[in-house]
């Protein structure tokens, strides 16, 4: 978590006193010292939960800084996240109605030196278009849980101090497995096997933290069996305070240009084999990551027939594509 050679081997602490703490985000700031957001879950009292944000010196571990998030609103916040806004920290996450767990809200709150000097709320409708009901029989409304996944850093759109924040929707995907013990007993356990990511939402601000525009990128509900719960989507910032959005769809990338502040349309761009269409089976999820300067690495594995070989059956081929984006 340290920048500074002399102290890879030091640990950060914070005294406990019969609390267990579960870190939720954490990032380096700009004078290098270390943003970590916590939640705390008191033992001693019932399992009472807070969050908190530290900022923690990066050359001696200690506590400069700590603000308790939790006595601003009474609500939990569902998916919170610390997220580097410049010189200061977005406090993010979702929350409810009292009488539903559902999520029908964001909340931004906006800390300096750790002291809130801004706090922002909108409805899901407002930023992302929909909210979270859906239709029962086609008749009823009801209100479904949304996993959010914060990106830890704003993107800075132009130079009046206009941002964005993205945040990934995603959802469990889990598998049912049979075991047999020893004595012959069969038991039956579902177990989580990984991520559908739905959709990214992009919502821009200006730089007195209203909303200026939100744009939806379609993930195209694409599974990633890896129980990592991270945001997945590439952003890439040109010249001109441009950005590139990149993310792997089955055989082919999907990618979003902001212009001037402003989202395009976004594009899809099939990656090619060098095995014929008739001999690839299986789709493939592309692990996307950005090389250097305009470069990109693609790479996946995909099932190859093996076609006129005398061994029947396929084989599973690694694959590896290299991707210039241009200006």
């Amino acid at each position: 978590m340290s920048t500074e050679k002399d102290f890879d081997n030091k640990q950060l602490s914070i005294e406990h006193k019969g609390k267990y703490y579960q870190h939720i985000s954490s990032f380096v700031d700009k004078n290098e010292n270390i943003i970590f957001l916590a939640s705390i879950h008191d033992v001693a009292n019932s399992g009472e939960v807070k969050q908190k944000l530290y900022n923690f010196d990066n050359k001696s571990g200690k506590v400069k800084e700590k603000y308790d998030v939790s006595k601003i609103r009474q609500e939990k916040l569902s998916y919170p996240a610390a997220i580097q806004h410049g010189e200061k920290v977005i406090f993010a996450g979702l929350y409810g109605e009292e009488d539903n767990s559902a999520q029908t809200r964001f909340t931004f709150r906006y800390f300096k030196n750790s002291e809130l000097i801004d706090e922002k709320e909108y409805s899901l409708k407002k930023l992302t278009g929909k909210d979270n009901r859906r239709k029962i029989l086609g008749i009823f409304n009801s209100k479904e849980a949304m996993n959010m996944r914060f990106h830890n850093k704003t993107y800075q759109l132009n130079d009046e101090g206009h941002f964005m924040i993205i945040g990934e929707r995603l959802s469990p995907e889990y598998e049912s497995h049979t075991y047999i013990d020893a004595q012959g007993n069969m038991s039956t356990r579902v177990e989580h096997v990984g991520w559908t990511y739905h959709e990214a939402y992009l919502m821009a601000f200006d730089n007195n933290n209203k909303p200026l525009w939100s744009k939806t990128f379609d993930m195209k509900n694409t599974t990633v069996n890896n129980l990592s719960f991270i945001p997945r989507l590439i952003v890439k910032k040109l010249e001109n305070n441009n950005i590139m959005l990149m993310f792997g769809i089955g055989k082919k990338i999907a990618t979003m240009h902001i212009d001037e502040g402003q989202p395009l349309e976004q594009e899809i761009t099939t990656l090619r084999s060098q095995f014929k269409k008739s001999r690839t089976s299986s789709d493939v999820i592309p692990s996307i990551e950005h090389w250097y300067n305009n470069y990109f690495i693609a790479s996946g594995f995909i099932d190859v027939d093996r076609g006129d070989s005398f061994l029947s059956g396929e084989d599973k081929v690694y694959y590896f594509t290299k991707l210039k984006f241009e200006d």
